[in-house]
């Protein structure tokens, strides 16, 4: 059995999130949820989905955080 293509590109994307984050990777890890489809090792889609609103909350802080410096700056 492989990996999945997109099991590889989430495990990259989790490890990125966890360096911005300061969070363990192993932490991250532990929440993937997968199952075989044709030999391969794949998230599932409620753990796909997890992943991507976690991505979405981090971008969303980041961002109000870049908007109130401006504020405090001008």
């Amino acid at each position: 059995m492989k990996f999945s293509n997109q099991l590889i590109a989430n495990i990259a994307r989790t490890l990125q999130i966890a360096i911005l984050s300061g969070t363990d990777i192993v932490d991250h890890l532990r929440t993937f949820e997968i199952e075989e489809e044709d030999g391969e090792l794949s998230l599932t889609s409620a753990s796909l989905e997890r992943i991507d609103a976690e991505i979405y909350e981090m971008l969303s802080k980041v961002e109000a955080e870049r908007l109130n410096e401006n504020t405090t700056d001008g």
